[in-house]
């Protein structure tokens, strides 16, 4: 998962910054990282509660 998280920020860093992206693949983007938090929600709320 961590390498999906590099992989984004490898492809995008600064594009957004420098508006060089176009709407449709900014949602692309925004689904892409929905998709890497998704998989970090429930340990990250396991780890929270337990504690």
């Amino acid at each position: 998962m961590i390498s999906r998280k590099d992989e984004l920020i490898k492809e995008y860093k600064g594009r957004i910054a420098e508006e060089s992206i176009e709407a449709s693949e900014l949602r692309l983007v925004f689904e892409r990282i929905v998709e890497v938090m998704s998989k970090f929600a429930k340990p990250s709320m396991f780890a929270f509660l337990s504690h």
